[in-house]
């Protein structure tokens, strides 16, 4: 499935309440040689000061947007 930048909301939107999310940075990235690159993305969640990820405060990873992380999927037991 591909993601498409209009799935993405300005960073300033994100909830910063613990909950996790899928941030992204740089999404206009290009080369010297206008070769454009995926955006950097990471699983985070705001506490107190900043975006943390696996509970470090990630301080060279400033998000421009963000996206809910998806469902998990649920088994479903047989009867």
């Amino acid at each position: 499935m591909m993601i498409e930048i209009s799935d993405w909301q300005p960073i300033e939107t994100a909830p910063k309440d613990g909950t996790f999310i899928i941030a992204g940075e740089n999404f206009c990235r290009v080369d010297d040689n206008d070769k454009e690159y995926p955006p950097d993305k990471m699983i985070v969640r705001w506490i107190r000061d900043g975006w943390v990820c696996f509970g470090m405060i990630v301080r060279s990873f400033e998000p421009t947007h963000w996206m809910p992380c998806p469902k998990l999927p649920i088994e479903v037991a047989d009867d």
